[in-house]
């Protein structure tokens, strides 16, 4: 598998784009300083839930700093369970490095086609290996945020994504969950069950150290 990097937390590198020297728009300043703003529709990444980011990119960084997909520059994948901020380091680092870098995703199409960001990398090499066999031909760098667990389980509960029958009812925390894409879409992967949403967390942040 490609080098993998874990982020265990994040440092406040928006304020001012490293790409233009510009500062970001105010809406994106006040959450950065901590400043409440119950309207603000960034509001949504700071809780780690997924979201939108392109117009962070769009609106601050040249369109020839935002090309991710350039032969050149150092290939990175972001990976991550839904709700720890994938997004929001993706806007990071195309703000910051968006030069220097090519960004692989599942969403791509041709050369730069990687892995479903949300995707339990161990479970990847069990069920379809195969998968990742481009990545490590690029030499991509895989970069994995993990969250809290007492945090991530606040916002699953509120945007589960494809987690939702594991936040169902009074007993969700202890119940058994199921994760029926575990390897993404578009792949013969099945689908697998923890014994609980915490043992999910578990074995997924394990997974990127293996």
């Amino acid at each position: 598998m490609p080098v993998v990097i874990r982020v265990l937390c994040l440092l406040a590198l928006l304020p001012y784009s490293g790409a233009t020297g510009e500062p970001l728009q105010a809406e994106a300043q006040s959450i950065w300083h901590g400043i409440d703003a119950e309207d603000n529709h960034l509001l949504s990444i700071w809780d780690g839930i997924d979201a939108e980011v392109n117009h962070l990119l769009s609106t601050r960084v040249p369109a020839s700093l935002i090309n991710l997909r350039v032969a050149e520059k150092k290939g990175i994948q972001f990976m991550g369970l839904q709700d720890t901020g994938t997004n929001l380091i993706t806007a990071m680092m195309g703000l910051n490095f968006g030069n220097q870098l090519t960004l692989w995703d599942s969403s791509h199409s041709g050369a730069t086609e990687g892995l479903w960001k949300h995707a339990n990398p161990e479970a990847l090499v069990r069920q379809v290996p195969d998968v990742a066999f481009p990545l490590i031909k690029g030499n991509v760098s895989i970069i994995a945020m993990v969250r809290d667990p007492l945090s991530w389980l606040q916002s699953v509960r509120k945007a589960p994504y494809e987690l939702e029958s594991c936040v169902v009812g009074d007993d969700w925390l202890n119940r058994s969950c199921t994760h029926p894409v575990p390897c993404g879409y578009g792949n013969e992967a099945e689908a697998e069950t923890y014994d609980n949403l915490v043992s999910l967390w578990a074995q997924w942040t394990s997974s990127y150290g293996k």
